[in-house]
């Protein structure tokens, strides 16, 4: 038919006319491409869903390992709280006292001693300590004195 239009002398109507048919020609291809725009929409849409639940759950998972710790220590503790209990009183807080005494790694234990405070001190101890032993040796408190 375009060509009949350009052959009479009609030569936009016949461009029209191809325009048409191209455009009918084009129009599945289109939806198809739009089709397989859409299924890569979903599939990338599910993908990142399914990393998300994944993650969480992982997350699920270190955070019942994690207070699976947290009262397997209560129970161990209640346990040890138990054991005192069943001993004479002075035995049992000598035991106790030991038992939960905070471990002071051998690499710290000098840095106690320099301050003169035992290794089961408390923060607030240590650093009181710490400050005094810092303004005493402060060279604004001692300028006569060349080691400060």
């Amino acid at each position: 038919a375009a060509m009949q239009a350009k052959a009479a002398g009609f030569g936009k109507l016949g461009e029209q006319i191809e325009q048409k048919s191209i455009g009918r020609a084009d129009g599945p291809q289109r939806q198809r491409d739009g089709t397989e725009a859409a299924a890569a929409a979903r599939r990338a849409a599910n993908m990142a869903a399914l990393e998300a639940a994944m993650r969480a759950e992982k997350e699920r998972e270190e955070e019942d390992r994690f207070w699976d710790q947290v009262r397997a220590r209560r129970e161990n503790r209640d346990s040890e709280e138990e054991l005192f209990k069943s001993f004479p009183s002075r035995t049992a807080s000598k035991l106790k006292d030991e038992t939960h005494a905070p471990s002071v790694p051998p690499e710290l234990r000098p840095h106690f001693s320099l301050l003169g405070l035992e290794a089961d001190a408390e923060e607030g101890d240590v650093r009181k300590a710490y400050k005094q032993l810092a303004l005493k040796h402060h060279p604004d408190k001692n300028p006569n004195n060349p080691v400060a």
